[in-house]
């Protein structure tokens, strides 16, 4: 008896045939170019006719040369010299020093009709180990499409991804000379320009990036984001972020806006920008030194401005553990000691053994999920725990201040805070009690008293108790954060009743409303 085959089992062997990924090949001296390009023989003389064999999920292989020919034009009338305009990864075999997609830029003039874009990425796309220069871009048509993006245009914040590139010397009539949207990985954005927006990056986010003598004529040199309050074109979500980067030598014919505006920047190094290095920002754990600015109307927590040489905070902004001068009128936890580099006039700006930044941040600027600025519906940041060299962001118990994490200290203590009172910072006076109040020096530090006084200290006052339940009142700092405690037996475990409970000048209260009764009551305070 002849056997039937269920035709549902032939066409899921049929599908799953079919959505087996290809790689497709392109080689500049292949001896027989023909499609599919399946082969490194019959590989495809220029990028964009393997990527239009490709199907979607397919990885276009690419080996050494100058692809400078070719094309595709995607909206109004702009050539890319590449289009990926379907889900695909396009990869050089040998990296970016020796595979090289080159656009076309006007002699004198530079863009105008004629001008060759680079790349185009669409959403789901990968580039990866390319260097994409002299791209440029028209002078005529839609802004957004045909004048600005002359390295590369992307699709998406995050669903298009360049890594190990090296955008360089790419320019732009409208804007952003170098990359518009996309995440950067490890890439190298250098000598790009644009008229008015960015010269680097517009709407990028950015992961170990150096960003590094671009220009824009009225705009920001270096990488404009949207987290200052701005919109973007292509969606909201997520903001875009600048991680571990360096943003170096930028600047802007305007004069203010040089490194970075409206980014939210985690374990950075900005240096040497004209104009201001940081302007509209929220940075965490950054190093901003020997720019023309420093920070301009920017939020910074546990970083350090300084050596700038029109003012390290202008106007000044709500800094908290940070180091700068003069000390900024908002914020807390600052300090004005200099930073002490290990060689600033050669560029290293690792901490020095005896430098006030160790130990001085603030860890809760690393871990909490933060929405901030003027719509907080739509940012959303869990901070990094690496610095800058991807070493571990805590090396002593307490976060350094800056872009570099100390990795040997010797005292679990604020080094500026030791030295403010001229104790030694080799961990030998972390536990003492100098003014014999019972408090030691770490809890000095970390409840914000004086080490020196013996009437400063955190101390609970009698409680007073009535109708809507027991008050309890303690000696406080500002700036410091509490939680109130509770037992009914001291033989029982205390059980935190209030958290978050933010210290005032003098004394601070809290009334229990829930001890209720005859009791008895137990209550400690701690600091949070």
């Amino acid at each position: 008896m002849r056997r039937l085959i269920p035709v549902a089992l032939i066409l899921l062997a049929f599908s799953a045939f079919t959505l087996r990924a290809t790689d497709r090949f392109v080689r500049l001296d292949s001896p027989n170019p023909g499609p599919p390009y399946t082969n490194w023989d019959t590989a495809a003389h220029q990028i964009q006719d393997a990527i239009d064999a490709a199907d979607p999920g397919d990885t276009v292989l690419v080996t050494n040369g100058l692809y400078n020919t070719g094309g595709r034009v995607v909206h109004e009338t702009l050539t890319n010299r590449i289009a990926i305009t379907k889900p695909l990864t396009v990869r050089s075999v040998n990296g970016p020093d020796v595979t090289i997609i080159e656009g076309h830029q006007l002699p004198d003039t530079t863009n105008g009709p004629g001008a060759v874009r680079c790349v185009y990425m669409t959403n789901n796309t990968t580039l990866i180990g390319f260097t994409i220069t002299h791209g440029a871009t028209d002078t005529n048509n839609d802004e957004t499409y045909d004048n600005s993006s002359g390295g590369v245009l992307c699709a998406n914040f995050t669903n298009s991804v360049l890594s190990n590139c090296v955008i360089i010397a790419n320019s732009a009539f409208a804007s952003d000379g170098g990359v518009t949207l996309g995440t950067l990985n490890n890439c190298i954005i250098a000598n790009n320009s644009d008229y008015r927006l960015a010269g680097g990056c517009l709407y990028s986010t950015l992961n170990h990036c150096l960003v590094t003598n671009n220009y824009s004529a009225l705009g920001v040199g270096g990488v404009y984001g949207n987290s200052g309050g701005g919109t973007i074109p292509f969606g909201t979500d997520p903001p875009v972020s600048v991680n571990y980067c360096i943003i170096a030598g930028n600047s802007s014919g305007n004069g203010y806006e040089g490194g970075a505006y409206g980014h939210v920047l985690n374990n950075c190094l900005l240096t040497g920008n004209q104009g201001a290095a940081a302007e509209s920002c929220y940075l965490i754990n950054c190093t901003v030194v020997s720019n023309s600015i420093g920070l301009y109307s920017s939020i910074g927590r546990s970083s350090i401005s300084y050596y700038n040489s029109n003012g390290n905070c202008a106007p000044a902004g709500y800094e908290s553990y940070v180091c700068t001068t003069p000390l900024p009128p908002y914020g807390y936890g600052n300090i004005t000691n200099e930073p002490l580099f290990v060689d600033p006039a050669h560029g290293d700006f690792h901490l020095q053994p005896n430098s006030p930044c160790i130990n001085s941040g603030y860890n809760n600027y690393l871990t909490i999920t933060n929405n901030w600025w003027e719509t907080p519906d739509k940012f959303y940041f869990t901070f990094v725990t690496k610095d800058l060299d991807g070493n571990p962001r805590i090396a002593g118990g307490t976060v350094d201040v800056g872009a570099y994490e100390f990795q040997a200290p010797t005292s679990v203590i604020s080094y500026a805070w030791l030295q403010q009172y001229g104790f030694p910072i080799d961990g030998s006076a972390d536990y003492v009690d100098p003014d014999g109040d019972g408090m030691n020096n770490w809890r000095e530090w970390r409840g914000g008293t004086i080490p020196t006084d013996p009437t400063s200290l955190l101390q609970m006052l009698a409680p007073i108790v009535g109708i809507s339940g027991v008050n309890v009142t303690w000696q406080s700092q500002t700036n410091i954060t509490y939680f109130l405690q509770r037992s009914s037996d001291l033989a029982t475990a205390f059980s935190t009743i209030q958290s978050n409970l933010v210290g005032h000048t003098g004394t601070s209260s809290y009334t229990d409303t829930n001890a209720i009764g005859t009791g008895p009551f137990f209550y400690r305070i701690g600091v949070q």
